[in-house]
């Protein structure tokens, strides 16, 4: 066993410095030194936590002449877990918000993992203030990380992303998602570039730009007699862009725009539908004919018709004059 611990009256009344059980300590304040604390907690519902249940943590620090530096809060979040988190969770969300006193930064990041079946998703949310520069943002989503939400019904699936920015100093959407890309070019539509963005002014540019995008994908089987199927698929997606876009004058190729506002919107859409019929495979030695497993180890598929639609749009304002329009559009069979 250890010595006898010091009580409060030996600890204030010593005289040396040892890290011995049993004497005391001398502890001489200095403001001098800056320090920070962080107060974690956990939080849950009751009777059952794993409704709701959270780890939370309020952190600060503070400068070596006594002033608050910066402050934040840190949270992580599941619904429907246990709080030991050893089970799948369905549902889990952060948040990490911070201010610096100093710079006069505000900093707020928020994300969301649905996984659900049917439903899947993600979702991020960015708010960002600077004081001192004056240049704001909020994001929901941006081109290059977009929420997501994707939705299998009946052997159907369905998915969707976007995004929606608003503020100062923001990056511009210029360009289709590749999964677009891809669609336009799997029914023949290839060259669909839409125009590229200059860099939004910092001081004054107010950029809005907004963005959908859903896909589609079904197929379907039914059978005929014996052996044979009739089987359907239809694969489409459609996707928006627009944006409202302030620029410093002169930095945009071909005009300025009306009082240096540039609006632009892109919009593309491709489907392709198929039917054919299908011969499940046979062995030889059970009476094969046509379409056996030695050579058709998959069955075989006929295809009857195919159809494949394709248009692409896209709307500028860059000129004082008026708009700009480029579209083209394709069906093939």
């Amino acid at each position: 066993m250890s010595g006898a611990k010091p009580n409060v009256a030996a600890v204030a009344g010593a005289t040396t410095t040892t890290t011995a059980a049993g004497s005391g300590a001398t502890m001489q304040p200095n403001r001098t030194i800056g320090f920070g604390f962080k107060v974690l907690g956990v939080l849950g519902t009751s009777p059952d936590p794993s409704k709701l249940n959270a780890d939370v943590a309020l952190t600060g620090q503070f400068s070596n002449t006594g002033g608050m530096v910066n402050i934040g809060f840190i949270g992580d979040l599941w619904m429907k877990a246990k709080a030991s988190r050893t089970c799948i969770r369905p549902v889990k969300g952060t948040l990490n918000i911070n201010y610096d006193f100093t710079t006069q930064i505000f900093d707020l990041n928020a994300t969301m993992t649905v996984n659900k079946p049917p439903v899947t998703g993600n979702g991020n949310l960015k708010v960002h203030l600077e004081g001192k520069t004056g240049i704001w943002y909020v994001k929901l989503g941006e081109p290059t990380n977009r929420n997501t939400v994707t939705v299998n019904f009946l052997g159907t699936s369905i998915s969707a992303n976007a995004y929606f920015m608003f503020g100062k100093n923001i990056t511009p959407p210029y360009r289709f998602t590749q999964r677009t890309y891809n669609g336009l070019a799997s029914v023949g539509c290839y060259g669909m570039t839409p125009s590229s963005s200059g860099t939004t002014e910092r001081s004054r540019a107010m950029d809005l730009p907004v963005d959908l995008m859903l896909a589609l994908i079904r197929e379907r089987m039914r059978d005929i007699v014996a052996r044979l199927k009739a089987k359907w698929r239809f694969a489409g997606g459609f996707e928006f862009n627009a944006s409202l876009l302030r620029y410093p004058n002169g930095s945009l190729c071909g005009g300025d725009g009306m009082n240096w506002w540039y609006v632009q919107a892109n919009v593309a859409a491709y489907a392709i539908a198929s039917a054919s019929v299908y011969i499940t495979p046979k062995k030889i030695s059970d009476g094969c004919l046509v379409c056996c497993t030695k050579n058709h180890p998959n069955g075989c598929t006929f295809n009857i018709a195919t159809i494949k639609l394709c248009a692409w749009a896209e709307a500028d304002s860059r000129t004082t004059h008026g708009y700009k329009v480029r579209q083209t559009a394709r069906m093939t069979c």
